[in-house]
């Protein structure tokens, strides 16, 4: 267990949410896991691929109230057109990656395709440096008006 999460578990407890399906499935992995100290979550599975209502429930169950998700798109996607976040912060850093074919395949949540879907506040500006830290706190979209 190369990682530091794992290696420094008995000393900061990790948390590791996954579905009974995938723990059984890597059993050996998830023996190590827990030998070396890191507690694993068996949630059910949903449309996300773990039950992320599920997530929320035992975490707040735990009086964990915030929580910062860094996932790729799909786990973003997932909690913010899932109306299961408050807000979004985007980091948009000026510095541009070579000009590469394999750029295309790099992970990407598109916030204005987000901004279609819900209702973004008007966002919060902070710069760091030449980077910016853009923050929306999400809002119910309107109801549609009744006939």
């Amino acid at each position: 267990m190369g990682s530091r999460l794992v290696r420094t578990a008995r000393e900061f407890p990790a948390l590791i949410a996954t579905t009974a399906a995938a723990l059984e499935d890597q059993s050996p992995k998830a023996r190590e896991l827990r030998d070396a100290g890191v507690e694993l979550l068996a949630l059910p599975h949903g449309p996300a691929g773990l039950d992320l209502g599920a997530l929320l429930d035992e975490l707040g169950r735990r009086e964990h109230t915030y929580l910062m998700v860094e996932g790729g798109p799909a786990v973003l996607g997932a909690f913010i057109h899932g109306g299961l976040a408050d807000e979004l912060l985007a980091f948009v850093c000026p510095a541009r990656l070579p000009d590469d074919p394999t750029d295309a395949a790099l992970p990407r949540f598109d916030i204005a395709q987000a901004a279609q879907r819900l209702r973004l506040g008007s966002p919060q500006r902070q710069a760091f440096g030449p980077d910016v830290l853009w923050r929306y706190v999400l809002t119910e979209p309107e109801s549609p008006p009744a006939p």
